[in-house]
């Protein structure tokens, strides 16, 4: 027979484990809440910073939203009143955005530079023409047996 070891842990032991579970959630919730207060002091500025950026980040915004709104209204409403209650997310969202599209185009930008600075034309060689390619005429060489009538390929689609 087998045997299973029972070992008591106290009455304690389940009641610590939950307590210090709601403190780390306690803690999460208290680190997030930080950084969303943080953020809605900082969503103007970020707002602005974005729009000086790259405009076209908060339009495309703009106009995605609208579209949503024409076609299904009531989930274009609940995108525009969740913009509204999470505008400190959104505008660090459009800041980010606008700032790698900007550091993108500027990469973009210096890499065409660059590569129409060195696209100088290459130095070439004229080829003879007269021995450039010689191939044999069509009608000298053999025609490869095409299928065999008796082969019951055809045979297959009756």
């Amino acid at each position: 027979m087998s045997q299973s070891r029972y070992t008591s842990r106290g009455p304690l032991a389940g009641i610590i484990g939950i307590v210090v579970l709601i403190g780390i959630i306690w803690l999460i919730f208290k680190m997030v809440s930080g950084i969303f207060s943080l953020l809605s002091i900082l969503a103007p500025i970020l707002f602005i910073i974005a729009l000086i950026l790259n405009r076209f980040v908060v339009i495309d915004y703009a106009k995605w939203l609208w579209g949503t709104i024409q076609k299904d209204t009531p989930r274009g409403l609940i995108y525009g009143a969740l913009s509204v209650i999470g505008f400190p997310v959104l505008s660090a969202y459009f800041f980010l955005r606008a700032f790698m599209s900007s550091r993108l185009k500027k990469v973009v930008d210096q890499k065409r530079k660059e590569s129409r600075e060195d696209k100088a034309y290459d130095d070439y060689e004229e080829v003879d023409e007269d021995d450039f390619l010689e191939l044999p005429d069509l009608a000298d060489t053999p025609q490869k047996e095409t299928l065999k009538k008796d082969s019951g390929y055809e045979d297959l689609f009756e």
